[in-house]
């Protein structure tokens, strides 16, 4: 009772309109109605969407070539889009995984067509059904184009031990119940307070090669590099080297205009943090300054969502200045734009901050690195929270494409996953985690872990801590209701 009572509550204060009835005559007025159960006399169908919770057994079904699609939220035993709600989003689950499945089709008794995992709002069981229910809602329309196009399902499920889901408590248990309420009472002071604390990132530098990650998560111990600022910070860093001088680009972000720009600092060996101001000039907020090497010439693509252009800018030696070379992609919010050339190709791999920027991830291709750059037809041709986003420099080991990329299903650059990728083509993309980087929690940024950077013999970091900022907090404030 208290659990039911807990449960109403959050959907009277959030009344998400994912869950709320909807008129689809009203809605789609021009929309063919078939009324009645499904019998011999009705026109051929190709499918069915059940959205009734879950599957249901219907012989009438069988009429359809591709069988019953359904979603399924939570685990393999909670069928319906309610039942996660009971203990998942309550306990210390920080994944919802979504499917939508087709029964009894020409895919089999039962296949997963789409997959995709959601990052559990910590205090709002609401908030995390009407997001995965929003994240999913164009999985029928991406199924359909795949059989248009002649192509299998493309759900086949994250290669992650800890994706399995533990037995549901019995939600009717007085001490679950309280416990869940305590649990949900001490998550609401921790997000109060958290209002008053500002991450701090910092850039730091590993002796080792970026594949030693692939067999020891800490290969060696990290070295942050000075930041006693309180006004600044510095995260996404990638670096060029010439063999004698490294350069290290970095976002700078300021917490008084809250915008970042592009910083950069020469031989960080030499122990001095100068950093130099503006190294890539644009009219809005930039990071992730994603720098790689094609034809002896140095460029790089630094994060511009807020004017969608994926933009190129090379960098003239002689004068050790960055140039706008190229807009790559018009019309689009690109986030952590990475590049990398592999099997005679051209990959841009990114996220839309217009679409789920930390779980799903979208990929380009070109012949040429000016391209046109087209578009995969499986984008979004991933949906994880836990390892979509790119997170640093892809690289080669042993003929191996690896693609580093954050984790941010407990919270946003909280740790970071090097995938294996097993297929990159104009058709099928598959990769599978190989290692899962977690933060030092004893070290000086023990709260997130979001960049893995290749400098040659070493490798690039940045980690986050948390800070009391009254003064932050009350800038907040004035943005939010002044401005």
């Amino acid at each position: 009772m208290m659990f039911s009572a807990l449960n109403r509550l959050d959907r009277w204060r959030n009344k998400e309109k994912a869950e709320s009835e909807t008129d689809v005559g009203r809605l789609l007025p021009d929309l063919p109605v078939i009324k009645g159960l499904p019998n011999d006399n009705w026109p051929e169908v190709d499918f069915f969407i059940d959205l009734r919770g879950g599957p249901t057994v219907n012989t009438g079904y069988g009429l359809s070539g591709y069988g019953v699609w359904y979603f399924q939220f939570g685990s393999s035993r909670n069928q319906g889009g309610d039942s996660f709600r009971s203990w998942e989003a309550w306990l210390k689950e920080t994944v919802l995984r979504v499917r939508l499945c087709s029964m009894n089709g020409n895919y089999g008794p039962h296949a997963v067509l789409r997959e995709g995992y959601f990052s559990i709002d910590p205090i709002s069981p609401g908030k995390t059904f009407a997001a995965a229910a929003r994240g999913a809602a164009d999985w029928p329309a991406l199924a359909c184009a795949d059989i248009i196009n002649g192509r299998g399902p493309s759900g086949g499920g994250a290669d992650f031990a800890k994706s399995r889901h533990r037995p549901s408590p019995d939600m009717s248990s007085t001490f679950v119940a309280v416990q869940c309420l305590f649990l949900f009472l001490w998550r609401r002071l921790v997000y109060f307070l958290g209002t008053f604390r500002d991450p701090f990132w910092g850039v730091g530098i590993i002796r080792a090669p970026i594949h030693e990650f692939l067999d020891n998560p800490r290969p060696a111990e990290i070295e942050w590099i000075a930041n006693s600022s309180r006004r600044y910070f510095y995260a996404d860093p990638f670096a060029v080297t010439d063999g004698t001088t490294t350069t290290i680009l970095a976002e700078r972000y300021d917490y008084k205009t809250a915008r970042g720009d592009i910083v950069s600092f020469v031989n960080p060996d030499s122990g001095e943090t100068n950093w130099k101001k503006n190294a890539i000039e644009a009219p809005c907020h930039m990071s992730y300054p994603f720098v790689f090497e094609d034809q002896g010439q140095t460029y790089c693509v630094p994060e511009t969502h807020q004017i969608r252009r994926v933009i190129l800018f090379n960098l003239d030696p002689a004068r050790n200045e960055w140039r706008k070379d190229a807009v790559l992609i018009k019309d689009f919010a690109a986030v952590d734009t990475t590049l990398v050339r592999h099997d005679d190709r051209w990959w841009m791999f990114c996220t839309d901050n217009d679409d789920y920027d930390t779980t799903k991830l979208l990929i380009w291709f070109a012949d040429t690195l000016h391209g046109p750059w087209t578009p995969h037809p499986r984008n979004p041709v991933k949906c994880d929270v836990r390892s979509a986003r790119p997170g640093g420099t892809p690289f080669v080991h042993n003929g191996v494409l690896y693609r580093p990329s954050q984790d941010c299903s407990k919270r946003y650059g909280w740790a970071l996953t090097i995938n294996r990728v097993d297929v990159l083509n104009d058709t099928e993309f598959v990769e599978k985690p190989h290692i899962h980087l977690s933060p030092d929690i004893d070290g000086r940024y023990p709260e997130g872990l979001h960049t893995l950077s290749a400098a040659g013999p070493v490798t690039l970091v940045d980690g986050y801590r948390l800070a009391w900022t009254f003064g932050q907090y009350f800038r907040k404030f004035h943005r939010f209701f002044i401005n």
